[in-house]
């Protein structure tokens, strides 16, 4: 018998867009995101990544700011104008939510999170404020209270009346609009704690509708045996992962689809080839794409 292994592409990037409405991201936000730090940030947290179960899945991408303290550059590398900011009054903690516009017509833009505002009520934060390219704004809010790490939060929020960076929304993903440059992160697939013994990275191959490894006919032993010989219609458990180069321990650009094609063993040499056709073809396993 020929044995048959799936291999798995990732396309690291973007997500899927949660609510559709009815102003969509229509400008790119733009690199560099601190005044005196030109570097492409790593990302502490992505989108769609885990919350605190009020918040939901993350609805924006965090950049780490632990070592940065100049201030936050405004996102657009155009003229534009300001959204307004926004704090929660009972939890202000998080800092500022502000939102720019391309014009004054929109509804929706850009909105940066956890700025340190020392001065709220001056002009350059309020609609409908000019704000040339890049102009820079306010630094990140340090670690105040439940607001344990300093970031930064970009999101697509409405205008005149952000959501504060307490109730995130997450219609969009920022990663399908700012560019990501090349080199910036790679992807894999990691260690899934509940079954892997940290000798085989990638996914693990299970029986139809057994998730549990515990319930696996035999248990975990034949689960493992069955990694050897798989047959049948199966499930297939596995945790991709995209990281910032130089960041090995943050997974958090964020996977765009997965991916894969059935290829066929030689027997006699051990090299693989792909098998033609529609039924073995390359498959998508799951797309964020909307």
């Amino acid at each position: 018998m020929l044995n048959t292994i799936i291999t798995f592409m990732l396309i690291s990037g973007s997500l899927f867009d949660l609510i559709p409405f009815i102003d969509p991201p229509h400008w790119n936000p733009s690199w560099p995101i601190f005044k005196d730090n030109p570097q492409f940030m790593p990302v502490w947290k992505g989108y769609g990544d885990w919350c605190p179960p009020s918040q939901g899945p993350h609805g924006g991408i965090d950049f780490d700011a632990s070592v940065i303290t100049d201030s936050i550059l405004a996102p657009n590398d155009f003229g534009g104008y300001s959204g307004d900011i926004y704090i929660d009054p009972l939890n202000p903690d998080p800092g500022y939510m502000m939102c720019f516009l391309e014009s004054l017509d929109d509804d929706y833009g850009w909105g940066l999170g956890h700025l340190k505002i020392l001065d709220p009520n001056a002009e350059q934060f309020h609609y409908p404020t000019y704000i040339y390219a890049k102009r820079p704004m306010a630094p990140a809010q340090p670690p105040t209270g439940a607001h344990i790490w300093r970031h930064v939060h970009l999101s697509w929020v409405p205008k005149l009346d952000p959501d504060p960076t307490t109730n995130l929304i997450g219609l969009f993903n920022p990663f399908d609009y700012l560019q990501a440059p090349a080199g910036y992160d790679e992807t894999g697939f990691s260690h899934i704690p509940y079954v892997d013994n940290r000798s085989n990275y990638g996914m693990w191959f299970t029986l139809d509708q057994i998730e549990e490894p515990l319930n696996f006919p035999g248990g975990l032993s034949a689960l493992k045996d069955f990694q050897n010989r798989i047959y049948g219609v199966v499930d297939i458990v596995a945790r991709p992962y995209s990281h910032p180069v130089g960041s090995p321990f943050e997974t958090r650009c964020g996977v765009r689809s997965v991916s894969h094609n059935i290829l066929r063993q030689n027997p006699y040499n051990g090299s693989y080839n792909t098998i033609s056709g529609d039924i073995y073809g390359a498959r998508t396993l799951v797309s964020f794409d909307g």
